[in-house]
């Protein structure tokens, strides 16, 4: 099978997956090209301005937007590959298992999540990466899993490796990986009781709306102990 042909088959069997990570491909490729180089990628004009900073994230209209640009945005080419290929393990289950929009879904509401508990708990950190999101996936997976009757023991072991990763490795955002666990727990809730696909995507969206609102407000805080002018 060819190149051309595996990505066709990957895109027919999973497209937001797939789509997701071409994404944050060609983000990095644009942010590489930008700063010109492949490490310090997020000197470019879009690292500086969409990484996630709560601290400046109150001073325009389109400052919070910042915790959904850092979702996609990564810091050199190994962090890049390493959460997409988590991602697309990910992905392989969680959206054959429910459905592209679902996937969509979990993902960004999973990474805005993520994203609000750093404008709280970690103001002062510049953010970049999809590992908010990734965390929140591998939880509604593995509740996916246990509900299923399936064998849940690989996913809870990945879980595991990767919270101890989140306080042994260096440069990681603690806040923003707890985050994606707790986001990724309500999400869960909120699958196993829902009575429907339809009343799963709109508790999605409720936990979604919890979560920019929180980002919102947290980032006219955080900017407003700066003392730099917010929205008025």
């Amino acid at each position: 099978m060819t190149t051309k042909e595996t990505l066709k088959r990957y895109y027919h069997y999973t497209p937001a997956t797939f789509s997701l990570v071409a994404f944050m491909v060609a983000l990095y490729v644009i942010t590489a090209v930008d700063a010109m180089s492949l490490n310090n990628n997020m000197d470019s004009w879009i690292g500086v301005h969409w990484g996630t900073y709560p601290r400046v994230m109150g001073e325009l209209p389109f400052g919070p937007l910042r915790g959904l640009g850092g979702i996609v945005l990564h810091s050199g080419i190994t962090h890049l590959l390493f959460n997409c290929f988590m991602l697309y393990l990910l992905g392989q289950d969680l959206e054959r298992a429910l459905s592209s929009r679902m996937m969509y879904e979990l993902f960004f509401v999973g990474g805005l999540g993520a994203s609000a508990f750093i404008v709280f708990l970690a103001p002062d950190a510049f953010t970049v990466g999809a590992s908010g999101a990734i965390f929140a996936l591998m939880v509604v997976l593995l509740a996916l899993r246990y509900r299923m009757g399936g064998d849940y023991r690989g996913v809870l072991t990945l879980i595991a490796i990767n919270v101890v990763w989140t306080f042994i490795g260096s440069g990681v955002s603690i806040w923003g990986h707890l985050g994606g666990l707790v986001t990724g727990a309500v999400l869960s809730l909120v699958l196993m009781k829902a009575k429907n696909a339809r009343a799963a995507e709109i508790g999605f969206l409720g936990v979604g709306v919890v979560a920019v609102v929180a980002i919102v407000v947290g980032s006219m805080a955080q900017t407003a102990q700066l003392g730099i002018a917010g929205w008025g």
